[in-house]
Order: C-alpha cells, then structure tokens, then sequence
C-alpha cells in the first residue's frame, strides 16, 4: 500500500498536462501512486497520457467517457489504495519538497489533514522559486470547531492562518471519505464537499509553505461565470446552511462565509445571467437571506458592511453599497 495516492483528472489540457505529471514524478518523496484519469479528453490529451504512464511505474492511467471533473476523482477514489489521499488539478504543478512536506507535517501532529499555500500563475515560466517568495515558514494547528471555523473566516485562506475552500493543495487520510464522494456533475464541487470532510477532521495543519502552484487558465469556470456556475453555487451555501442548521457554535463564521459570497456574486458575477425563473427565484431567496442576516444576533449591519471591505475582494465598496440598499 503506497502512503499516498495522487488523484489528477485530465480533460484537454495537453499543453499542460507533461509539466503537472514531471513536478509529481519529480518529488523527493516517493512513496505515492498516480491515479491518471483521463475524462475522455479530446485534444490529444488521451494519448499523452499514456505517453506520461511510461515514464514512471507508479503511474496508473485510466481512459473513462466524460463525466466532469466531479466523477473523475470520484473514479479514482474508488481506485485509490493509499493511506492518504492528493488531489491534483492537471494544470497545476508542485513544488519537488510538497509530499515530503505533507507527510512530515502529518506524523508529526498525527493530523487528518494537512495544507499548503497556493500561489497562482499564468505561464510555467512565471512560477517563481521559494528563494523570490522570501516566505517565514509558519504553521497553525486546528482542532475540532475551530477547523470549520477557520474555513468559514471570509479571507478564503489569501492570508494568515485561514484554510482555502478548494480540495487541492492538501493531504487527506482516506477515512475522511468514507461513505463521501463528490456531487455527479456539479461546477464548483469543492464547495459541496469540503466543510463535510472538515467537519470530520479532529486535526488540520495549515502552512504558508508555498507548494501548490495553480494554473491560471482563461478558460475555467471560474473565468467564465455562467447560469450553470450560480445554480450550482447557490445549490452548495444552501447545502451548507441545511447541514450546520443546528451547530450554533460555528453560525457565525459560516453566516459571514456565505454572507461575503451572496453579495459578491450578486454584485459582480450575476448581472449578465439571463432572467428566467430558475435564476430569479434564487436571487430573490438570496436577497430574502442577506436582509434577514443583517439584523440577526450573527450579524448586525455594521459588522456585515465591513466584512467586504476587509476581505479586499475586488469591488468590495461596490459589495457594501449593494447591501445598504437593501436596507433603505
């Protein structure tokens, strides 16, 4: 049994795909396998990852119809053999210390879960060395509520200690997934997973060590906010609002969460959605939630105004002057 099993879907990213598959062959830490999950990709992607198979014996590559990022690792979890889970996106790489890193952090605090930061890039030629970053390394150690917490804490791990809301840059035990698997086509699957596997982690380690470098590519979904990406979206914070109904203990943290997303879609993201009904009724369940919230015990107007500024999200004064009237 390998310690580690890395998980990386493909779907047409070949110009990509050989940096991803070298940064992960080239770890100085080599007690790992490589679940390659090709999702019927159609751009030559395929046969380059057959290619990439050849290069080393821990790499496994399996060829499926497409069924979305969401069902590729799921295909590769129910393949998966290691005793801690990776999950790499095939336009990302790593830094060559990632997995010794990980695993050195998670004996030495017997965490379920251990993280890095994420530093983002437009080309592989700008992917800067750990001596330009001039980072102190850091470490914080959460336990229990205080995990979702940190989740929850609107600076969406950007800084500090607060843990980024997506499913790469971190090492998972693999009990963590039992019985879990990510939602069947779904846009922005992290969010409909993560705080589950949080919630059942009793210990998570969180690093500034700067490891994980992600692909800024233009064609995400991110990039390109459609019907499909609010639906799903909402479909998520409301997941998150019936799951945590009855923790008071951490309403809060998760009321700020969903408060800075609501506005901040609302504001910047959704102006150009098509009106239909599907989408109407959403937003008007979304403006029934943000106005209701602001005169909660959670959050009163002035703490909510501010969150958005101090998040220092694009257009966060944009943000504030949505909410306020609401008010009026």
């Amino acid at each position: 049994m390998p310690e580690i099993s890395i998980i990386v879907p493909v779907y047409n990213v070949k110009p990509m795909l050989t940096y991803c598959i070298k940064s992960i062959i080239g770890q100085s830490y080599g007690d790992f396998e490589v679940l390659l999950i090709d999702d019927g990709s159609t751009d030559g992607s395929s046969e380059l990852c057959d290619e990439l198979g050849k290069l080393d014996a821990r790499i496994s590559v399996f060829h499926k119809e497409n069924g979305g990022l969401s069902d590729a690792r799921n295909y590769g979890l129910d393949r998966a053999s290691g005793k801690f889970y990776l999950f790499i996106d095939s336009d990302d790489v790593i830094h060559k210390d990632f997995c010794r890193t990980m695993i050195d952090l998670q004996k030495k605090y017997n965490s379920d879960i251990v993280s890095v930061k994420i530093v983002s890039f437009f080309s592989h030629n700008e992917i800067p060395s750990l001596d330009e970053l001039k980072v102190s390394p850091e470490i914080f150690c959460y336990k229990g509520n205080d995990i979702l917490k940190q989740y929850f804490t609107p600076n969406y791990g950007l800084g500090g200690g607060g843990i980024y809301t997506g499913m790469c840059m971190k090492i998972y035990k693999r009990e963590l997934f039992n019985g879990l698997r990510f939602e069947y086509g779904r846009l922005h699957e992290d969010l409909f997973i993560t705080y589950k596997i949080l919630d059942r982690a009793e210990t998570f380690i969180n690093t500034n060590y700067p490891y994980y470098y992600y692909g800024n590519n233009p064609n995400s979904i991110t990039r390109n906010y459609r019907e499909k990406n609010f639906i799903d979206e909402h479909d998520a914070f409301r997941g998150m609002l019936e799951y945590f109904h009855d923790r008071p203990e951490i309403q809060q943290e998760l009321n700020y969460f969903i408060m800075n997303a609501y506005v901040y879609r609302w504001s910047v993201s959704t102006r150009k959605l098509p009106r239909n009904p599907e989408i109407s009724e959403r937003q008007k369940e979304i403006r029934s939630w943000i106005i209701s919230h602001l005169d909660n015990k959670y959050i009163s107007r002035f703490t909510a105004s501010k969150i958005f500024v101090k998040t220092k999200f694009p257009r966060a004064y944009h943000c504030y002057y949505i909410v306020k009237n609401m008010l009026t």
